[in-house]
């Protein structure tokens, strides 16, 4: 849990203090804001972060992105923004909406499934582009929107007896008339609405057509008009003027309504959906009633809902629905949130699930929480709770202060995963505190993976607008460049980049990819400084001495997300379609952790063969294991040295060089209750392989000194950590095992704690006299010039059986190339397979970017001094 102070990663500051809030609208990797008329855009280039091809390059030119916009929509790769003029700008992967090529002008509305795009028309035509499946041939990228696309295999239960009302609407939607254009949508539309593969729209007459990308269809015209439509996954709902309501579509996914159909024949106020990933709907009538309908995401009928509501939450797996006397109650699968039997669902304001736990706020302003544990933090004591915002394993809550203190009224507490943005200062290690006055939006996103991100646009003590970003990477929790100015952007990317070397090849060409596609060669960049770097300095060498254009792809904080997508495969991690020749626009990535993320790259290969990527060369070894800085280590002058295992027997008096281990803060200790020292299986095979009884209690948990620590046998603990020497690790205990087993085998002194949270982990490992858990290549602790503690050489077999008192693996990291570069770029594949980088080599590198040297610097000096 942080306070709002954190996870900027980067400050928007506005010209003034004035403007209204923002509107954020995302991809699957990146994020458009959109405010006072202007867009602006981060994270993933292909997904639609890099929106410069559709800015106003001049600085006077009215027809960018930066003027007068009015909406946004997205689909799963691209951005639309209709501009108060009825013009319509796109963005993005051109195959899935980001190219539209067809004249669009008197444009009123937009919407966007998950692949495409629809746009109404002033005279009430209608037009298409993008395509409406992940799976759709990318033969058809550019298609002007006139012409029949792939059939939608996931959407073909468009069928009548899927649909529900009344005898007339099912006499209506018996007759579907199935069409061989689209001329039918050239006038008389009023509204189009989108599912996630599908389109629907309402004529004047209340007549409903659906196009699936292969047939138009007119799917209702009885003499009942439809009013309104509502998009699900793969399903649709209609409202029409008496109030009835017609489903039709997949009919696990809301199509099918016969449990609940007597209720819909009548009195439906108004449909509900959250987005058009949901799998169900919720129809609204008189007396705050509610009826619910659809199936989780196993495919299980949800438990059939009609009830009084003031708010319901249907996810995949479960419901919870808030009653109008502030109760609540949950139903569906007890291991997410359906089961609330533990605690008090009584005067309640409003609830939130986002998928796999439920917090509600209560009309004290106090929150209460239940379903999965998030992380391994418990739930904060908050009060004063506005709002609160989720992502699967997160929340964040909006607190005010509305009291006279003269001093920030506005602060935002995040807990829970991470990864997931239950900590503001992630990813990036920012000043924890920052004065806010207001907090003036938030957004958080997910979509298939876990996790996902928060955006927060706040007013800060000087009166500035700043955006905040934090969470996934993946998801747009770097924010790259917003704070610039749009101009200054546009200036910038018209300027060219100044050579590093003087014989830099200036002309410059592209490779051509299975599409035929003339496209620069992608350098993949999942973010930490060692890959940042070498990135860098294969951008300079492809670039300048062998003359391609090249460019690098950010957004990633995992090399197992690049390995599908340098196979082309556009739909992971949801299926393995889409992987093409056509669609592998990806072609290098100098740092592969290949063993570490062994499953992924298994079912690359297993399952795209023929486009998976290849390893290229081996650099250099990656380590990991326990160091000692090189401060502490230059405190000891007579052998051994602090780098042995030897310096570490009681013989040796090591806790002379280590501070005591009551100078540590129990605050930023983590209670041995949430360490794996309660993990009574590991602790089994720690006596097993130690026969150290005393290192585990009689219930079977790891033995716990001051609540934080445990002690190694002999004088350490015999003293009660007295004569100890204090390791510090992350995680819920990185590493620990291997630690506590060396201890007892080798006879080290050492008193082992985990630190409450990956900011105390990184401020205990630089500030304390003590040592660490950390692995090689990484800047976080490069200052300290750590020395790792050698141990015996490591032991595959011993490791294989949990006997962790040999040395860490050091495993070889590869660059990694895709399956074509050979073909389409022979000397950028050449360049790669022979390139011969050492661990000293980015140790002093790293070095010099901790001193100061900017990234881009390095790269260049690095390459001018190895030119030959």
């Amino acid at each position: 849990m942080r306070s709002l102070a954190v996870a900027c990663v980067v400050a928007l500051v506005a010209a003034n203090a004035a403007g209204g809030a923002p509107e954020f609208f995302h991809t699957d990797g990146a994020w458009a804001m959109l405010k006072d008329g202007g867009v602006r855009t981060w994270g993933d280039p292909g997904r639609g972060g890099d929106s410069s091809s559709v800015r106003d390059m001049s600085g006077v030119d009215m027809s960018g992105i930066e003027h007068g916009v009015q909406s946004v929509v997205a689909t799963k790769s691209a951005f639309a923004a209709l501009k108060a003029d009825g013009s319509v700008i796109s963005w993005g992967k051109a195959s899935e909406g980001g190219d539209s090529r067809v004249n669009l002008d008197s444009v009123v509305k937009l919407a966007a499934s998950a692949y495409a795009f629809a746009a109404l028309r002033a005279d009430g035509g209608v037009v298409f582009w993008g395509k409406l499946s992940a799976d759709e041939s990318e033969a058809d990228e550019g298609n002007d929107g006139n012409a029949a696309q792939h059939s939608l295999e996931a959407l073909k239960p468009l069928e009548p007896s899927h649909s529900q009302g009344d005898a007339e609407a099912d006499e209506a939607l018996q007759d579907l008339e199935e069409l061989d254009s689209l001329d039918s949508l050239d006038s008389g539309v009023v509204d189009v609405i989108a599912s996630s593969e599908a389109f629907a729209c309402i004529k004047e007459d209340g007549t409903v057509y659906t196009w699936d990308g292969d047939l138009l269809k007119k799917v209702y015209d009885g003499d009942n008009p439809v009013v309104e439509v509502f998009g699900g996954l793969s399903s649709f709902a209609a409202l029409r003027k008496d109030g009835s309501v017609l489903t039709w579509g997949h009919p696990e996914f809301g199509g099918d309504s016969s449990a609940v159909r007597s209720h819909l024949q009548s009195g439906v106020l108004r449909l509900e959906r959250r987005s058009i990933f949901d799998r169900g709907f919720i129809a609204w009538k008189a007396n705050s009633t509610a009826v619910i309908w659809g199936h989780n995401k196993k495919g299980v009928p949800l438990e059939s809902q009609i009830v009084r509501a003031e708010q319901v939450q249907l996810r995949h797996t479960a419901g919870a629905v808030l009653r109008p006397d502030g109760t609540a109650f949950c139903f569906g699968d007890p291991k997410t949130f359906g089961d609330s039997s533990s605690v008090d669902l009584s005067n309640l304001r409003s609830i939130l699930c986002p998928r796999f736990a439920c917090v509600a706020i209560k009309k004290d302003g106090s929150i209460v929480t239940w379903g999965q544990r998030l992380g391994r933090q418990d739930p904060p004591e908050l009060q004063n709770v506005v709002e609160v915002f989720g992502t699967p394993y997160s929340f964040a809550a909006l607190i005010r202060d509305t009291s006279d203190i003269p001093r920030p009224n506005d602060r935002i507490v995040a807990w829970g995963d991470s990864q997931s943005g239950g900590r503001t200062d992630y990813p990036k290690k920012l000043p924890r505190h920052l004065e806010v006055f207001e907090v003036k939006a938030i957004h958080s996103h997910f979509d298939g993976s876990n996790n996902g991100v928060f955006i927060a646009e706040v007013r800060d003590q000087d009166s500035r607008d700043v955006l905040h970003a934090w969470g996934d990477p993946r998801y747009g929790a770097l924010v790259a460049d917003v704070s610039e100015r749009s101009s200054e952007r546009s200036q910038r990317s018209l300027q060219t980049t100044a050579p590093c070397l003087s014989s830099a090849v200036m002309t410059r060409k592209n490779v051509v990819n299975g599409n035929g596609d003339a496209i620069s060669v992608r350098i993949m960049d999942p973010g930490w400084e060692s890959v940042k770097i070498l990135s860098r300095i294969a951008k300079v060498v492809i670039e300048e001495v062998l003359g391609y254009n090249a460019e690098l792809h950010e957004g990633f904080n995992t090399v197992a997300a690049i390995f599908p997508v340098m196979a082309g495969c556009t739909n992971y991690p949801y299926d393995w379609t889409g992987c093409s020749a056509g669609s592998t626009e990806s072609h290098v990535l100098m740092e592969g952790y290949i063993w570490q993320h062994f499953d992924v790259w298994s079912s690359v290969t297993l399952y795209t063969p023929a486009f998976a990527p290849v390893r290229a060369s081996k650099i250099y070894r990656s380590y990991e294991g326990l160091y000692v800085s090189k401060g502490v280590w230059d405190l000891k002058t007579t052998s051994p040295a602090l780098d042995t295992k030897e310096a570490f027997l009681s013989s040796q008096n090591p806790h002379d060089y280590f501070d005591d281990l009551t100078a540590f803060s129990s605050t930023q200790l983590a209670p041995c209750s949430q360490t794996i020292l309660m993990d009574r299986t590991i602790m089994a095979t720690y006596v097993q392989i130690t026969d150290d009884t005393g290192g585990v209690d009689a219930s079977g948990d790891g033995t716990c000194y001051d609540s934080h620590w445990w002690l190694a046998p002999g004088s350490c603990r015999d003293l009660l950590g007295a004569q100890c020497v204090p390791v510090i690790t992350g995680g819920n205990g990185w590493m620990m095992p291997a630690f506590m087993q060396k201890s007892a085998i080798w006879g080290l002194q050492l008193a082992i704690a985990v630190a409450a949270t990956f900011s105390d982990y990184l401020d205990l490992a630089a500030n304390k006299l003590c040592l660490f858990y950390w692995w090689e290549p990484d800047a976080l602790f490069i200052a300290l010039q750590p020395k790792r503690i050698i141990f015996p050489p490591h032991n595959a077999s011993a490791w294989a059986n949990e006997n962790y008192t040999t040395s860490n693996a050091n495993h070889k990291l590869d660059t990694v190339v895709s399956y074509d570069l050979q073909a389409i770029a022979p000397d950028v594949h050449t360049f790669i397979s022979n390139f011969n980088f050492g661990i000293d080599d980015m140790r002093a590198l790293l070095y010099q970017k901790n001193s100061g040297t900017t990234i881009d610097s390095l790269a260049c000096m690095w390459v001018a001094n190895n030119e030959n």
